[in-house]
C-alpha cells in the first residue's frame, strides 16, 4: 500500500505526501536502498525532473544517490539524460563522485549528457568534476568522439571551450580516428568547419593520421571517390583552406622528424672529419722553416728536403701543398664546402622551422648531399696522394668508376625529389583553384534558386580572413 502511494507521489512530484508515507512505513526508503522495492524513487524523481522531491529524498536518505538500476545507471545518469539542470545540481551537491560512475555501456553522466545534447547539464558537470570528461569508453572513444558520433555540435563546442587542452582534441579511438576523422566520415560539415577555423585545434588535429595511415583529407578524398564524384566537396574546401594535406604529402617531413637525431649524428661526424682533414691534411705538415739565402741558395737544416721550384716553407704548412700544388687547392675547397654544408645541416635541424614543409625537407636533403659529396671528393684526392706511384693508375680508374656511379645515383635522386616537389606544389595549387571554382559555381546556383543563406555560406570561404535494481556504488570504487 505504502509502496503504491510512494510511486504515485514520485510520479506527480507531490512532496507533501512523502512525510506521511514515511511515517506509515519508516523502512520504505531503506527498502529502496536495499533493492527490495524493485525500483528507486530517486531515479524516478530525477527522471521526471521533480527537484523538490529529489531534495527531500536526499535529505532523508542520502544513500539513494548511490543506488544503481538494472542498466547500472545512477539517478544522476537519468537526470543528465533528460537535461534537468536543477536536479543535477542537487545530486552533485550530495554525491559529486557519482560523475565517475559508469553504466553498463561504459558511460558516465557526462557522456550521457553529451550524447543527448544537454549542454547546460554538461557545463555544470564539467565544472564540478572536469577530469570525468577525460574518461574513455571501452572502445577508447572520448566524450568528444561521442559528440561527433551523435551529431551534438553544441555539446562539442562547449566541451572544447571548458577543457582548454590541445592534446585532448587529437585523442584517438581504437581505430586511430580523431574527431576530425569522424566528422569527415559522417559528412558533418558544421563540425568540420568549426574545427578547421579554430587555430589551436587546427594545428593539432588537421593532419593527424589514423591507424590506416590516413589524414582527414585522405578520408574526404576516399569518400568522394566512393560516391563517384569529381567535384570538390564543401568539406574538402574547408580542409584545403586549413592547409590540410594527404598522408603522402607528410611522409617526407615525418621522415625528417623521426630521423632528426640520426641526421644530427651524421652531420656532426662529417663536420668532424672535414675539420680534421683541414687542419691535419694527408702527409702531415712541415715541422721546420726553410728559406733561401739572398744569393738563392737554400738554408737546409739537418734532415731537411729541398725542392728546386720551392720558395721555402714554414712550420705548420701542409706538405702536400708543395708536393701537389695544382690539386691541393681543390682538396681544401672540397673539405671546406663539406664542413660548411655539415654545419648548415646542423643549423637547419635546430632552426625551429616547420619540418613538415616540403621545401624545407628538400633544402635539408640537398645540403646533406653536398656535405657527403664533397667529403667523398676530399677522400678521393687524399687517397691518391698517399698511394705509391706503382698503384696509382689502378686506383685512379677505380675512383673514376666510383665517382661516375655515385654522381649518377645522386642525379637520379635529385631529379626524382625535385620533380615530386614541383608536382606536389602544382597539385596543391590546382586543388585550391578547383575548390574556389566549386565555391563560385555553388554561389551562382544559389543565386539562381534563391537560396541566399547558402550563397552567403559559400561566399564566406572566398573572403580573406580578417587581420540492476537496488545495487549501490561503493565509495571506494568511485
Amino acid at each position: 500500500m505504502m509502496e503504491q502511494m510512494l510511486f504515485e507521489a514520485v510520479v506527480t512530484g507531490n512532496v507533501d505526501d512523502l512525510p506521511k508515507i514515511i511515517s506509515n512505513d519508516r523502512l520504505i526508503l531503506d527498502k529502496a536502498v536495499a533493492g527490495r522495492l524493485g525500483w528507486s524513487p530517486l531515479h524516478m524523481a530525477a527522471s521526471y525532473g521533480h527537484t523538490d522531491f529529489v531534495k527531500e529524498l536526499l535529505n532523508r536518505k542520502r544513500e539513494l544517490a548511490r543506488v544503481l538500476d538494472l542498466a547500472d545507471r545512477t539517478a544522476l545518469h537519468l537526470a543528465s539524460s533528460e537535461g534537468h539542470v536543477e536536479v543535477v545540481k542537487e545530486l552533485m551537491q550530495n554525491w559529486p563522485e557519482m560523475c565517475l560512475v559508469r553504466d553498463r555501456e561504459g558511460k558516465n553522466p557526462l557522456h550521457v549528457a553529451a550524447v543527448n545534447g544537454k549542454v547546460d547539464v554538461l557545463e555544470n558537470l564539467v565544472r564540478v568534476r572536469p577530469h570525468a570528461a577525460r574518461a574513455r569508453l571501452n572502445g577508447e572513444e572520448t566524450i568528444l568522439h561521442l559528440c561527433v558520433k551523435y551529431h551534438q555540435t553544441e555539446a562539442l563546442k562547449k566541451l572544447l571551450e571548458l577543457i582548454n587542452d590541445e592534446e585532448f582534441v587529437q585523442a584517438k579511438d581504437s581505430s586511430g580516428n580523431t574527431i576530425l576523422h569522424l566528422a569527415v566520415m559522417g559528412e558533418q560539415l558544421e563540425i568540420v568547419e568549426y574545427i578547421t577555423k579554430e587555430e589551436k585545434m587546427k594545428k593539432k588535429a588537421i593532419n593527424v593520421t589514423n591507424a590506416s595511415g590516413h589524414t582527414a583529407m585522405d578520408v574526404a578524398t576516399l569518400a568522394k571517390d566512393n560516391r563517384g564524384k569529381d567535384d570538390t566537396t564543401e568539406i574538402e574546401t574547408h580542409l584545403l583552406k586549413a592547409k590540410a594535406k594527404g598522408a603522402s604529402s607528410l611522409e617526407q617531413g615525418d621522415w625528417v622528424n623521426s630521423n632528426k637525431e640520426a641526421l644530427m649524428v651524421v652531420a656532426s661526424l662529417i663536420a668532424t672529419i672535414a675539420f680534421q682533414v683541414g687542419v691535419n691534411p694527408p702527409g702531415g705538415v712541415w715541422q721546420d722553416n726553410l728559406e733561401r739565402h739572398k744569393a738563392g741558395e737554400p738554408v737546409n737544416p739537418p734532415g731537411g728536403v729541398w725542392q728546386e721550384n720551392s720558395d721555402g716553407h714554414r712550420a705548420g704548412e701542409a706538405v702536400m701543398a708543395y708536393n701537389y700544388p695544382d690539386s691541393y687547392p681543390w682538396f681544401i675547397r672540397f673539405s671546406t664546402i663539406g664542413f660548411i654544408a655539415s654545419l648548415s645541416t646542423i643549423l637547419l635541424l635546430n632552426s625551429g622551422l616547420r619540418m613538415k614543409r616540403r621545401t624545407y625537407s628538400w633544402l635539408l636533403m640537398v645540403v646533406m648531399w653536398l656535405s657527403i659529396t664533397f667529403t667523398a671528393a676530399s677522400y678521393a684526392l687524399g687517397i691518391v696522394w698517399v698511394t705509391p706511384k706503382k698503384d696509382r693508375e689502378s686506383l685512379t680508374r677505380t675512383i673514376v668508376v666510383a665517382v661516375i656511379v655515385f654522381c649518377s645515383v645522386m642525379a637520379i635522386l635529385f631529379i626524382v625529389h625535385t620533380v615530386r616537389l614541383i608536382k606536389n606544389m602544382v597539385c596543391e595549387r590546382l586543388s585550391i583553384r578547383k575548390a574556389v571554382n566549386h565555391i563560385a559555381v555553388e554561389g551562382a546556383r544559389a543565386t539562381e534558386t534563391g537560396t541566399s543563406s547558402e550563397l552567403g555560406k559559400c561566399l564566406n570561404f572566398c573572403k580573406p580572413a580578417n587581420s540492476n535494481g537496488g545495487r549501490q556504488v561503493s565509495v571506494g570504487a568511485v
